[in-house]
């Protein structure tokens, strides 16, 4: 079986080691309830993630560094439940692979005008 075809995951607690210490390709990279307000640039050192979990932050509409997703092409799943989101980000309408998206429990006030494009790939909107 090919490392990558590991169901692992990468949580806020494995990115302070080495990239190579953790496997070479993760599926899914939980940086839930750890605190951010932004996405950590060392992120984008697993580029095949398929699921990022970033529910239960601090994250708002502004300087949050969601601009990074579109590094993941294989994006399926962004949980960012529990934060403090009063908009839907636009970053989230420039991902392909997007089928499931979990906004509950924010404080969106804002809903962009393309939103259709957004609600025609995404199976599930929480």
């Amino acid at each position: 079986m090919d490392d990558c075809d590991k169901d692992d995951t990468i949580d806020t607690d494995s990115l302070e080691f080495e990239a190579t210490q953790l496997s070479p390709c993760p599926k899914r990279l939980d940086l839930s309830k750890g605190g951010l307000s932004r996405v950590p640039e060392s992120a984008i050192a697993f580029p095949a993630i398929e699921e990022l979990a970033l529910g239960w932050n601090q994250f708002s509409n502004v300087d949050n560094n969601l601009k990074l997703l579109h590094r993941f092409p294989k994006l399926r799943a962004v949980h960012l439940e529990c934060n403090d989101l009063r908009g839907i980000p636009r970053e989230l309408l420039e991902l392909p692979a997007l089928t499931y998206l979990n906004l509950s429990d924010n404080k969106i006030e804002i809903i962009p005008a393309d939103i259709c494009q957004l609600i025609k790939s995404v199976k599930q909107i929480s």
